[in-house]
């Protein structure tokens, strides 16, 4: 059980960390997660191809620092 948990949380983070440049955000993704489980949004964040669409704007805010 303790292991089930525990990969439940890490697959809840990695989508929130993938969908991190969506709308919601990563914590609107996390959280999102947590009701539904992390694999139908994971799904829905790859058929969407959102991830694909704020990689420029992590790089340049990221050096903006």
């Amino acid at each position: 059980m303790t292991v089930s948990l525990i990969l439940a949380v890490v697959a809840t983070l990695l989508v929130a960390f993938y969908g991190r440049q969506t709308r919601l955000g990563f914590w609107g993704i996390l959280i999102l997660s947590c009701f539904i489980t992390p694999v139908p949004i994971f799904l829905a964040l790859l058929l969407l191809n959102i991830g694909q669409t704020g990689s420029a704007k992590v790089k340049t805010r990221f050096f903006a620092l």
